[in-house]
């Protein structure tokens, strides 16, 4: 099992996923609630570390057509990796704004980063990064993965830059609701 803030992730979930046999419960929720979810449940991981978080949301009112579950989800695989491989007194920041028909939700941190030839593979399922700093903390390597896939589902995507040692701006881009949806 994969944990995450909203429940249990399994490898069937992990299957359906990949085979698109996931079905989605759609509603229009607004994303700033699921970020603040996601938030105020990894708290408590960020002042162990002497961790803090940096949260912007452009508009609290931008909406998104989604599976609410597993949007949160894919905001707690980004915020749990950015605190999991930044070091003890850094910030985490999280961006939510609007660019044209998406909704985006950007995840940076100030950790290890990643190289170019790790980010190559990154969205793998069981991909482990090839440095020490990585093979040291525990892991399953699905939840980049499962960041991909069910943003892909979402008809949206993911994109990630980072460098080593600068650490990492991961990137989710979602549809927005329409005017009709969000009414």
């Amino acid at each position: 099992m994969v944990s995450f803030a909203g429940g249990q992730v399994n490898l069937l979930d992990v299957s359906r996923i990949e085979s698109g046999n996931l079905s989605l419960e759609l509603s229009t929720f607004t994303i700033g609630e699921a970020v603040h979810q996601v938030i105020d449940q990894f708290e408590p991981v960020l002042h162990e570390k002497q961790q803090e978080f940096e949260v912007h949301i452009a508009d609290e009112n931008l909406m998104i057509k989604g599976d609410r579950s597993w949007i949160v989800q894919i905001v707690s695989n980004l915020v749990e990796n950015a605190s999991k491989y930044s070091p003890e007194g850094t910030v985490i920041t999280v961006n939510v704004h609007r660019r044209g028909l998406e909704a985006l939700i950007t995840v940076s941190d100030q950790g290890i980063g990643i190289s170019l030839e790790d980010r190559s593979q990154l969205f793998r399922p069981f991909f482990r990064g090839n440095s020490d700093l990585t093979r040291s903390e525990p892991g399953t390597g699905l939840g980049l993965a499962l960041v991909k896939s069910i943003a892909e589902l979402h008809g949206g995507s993911v994109s990630v830059i980072s460098e080593p040692g600068k650490g990492s701006v991961f990137t989710v881009s979602l549809l927005a609701a329409s005017a009709e949806e969000a009414a």
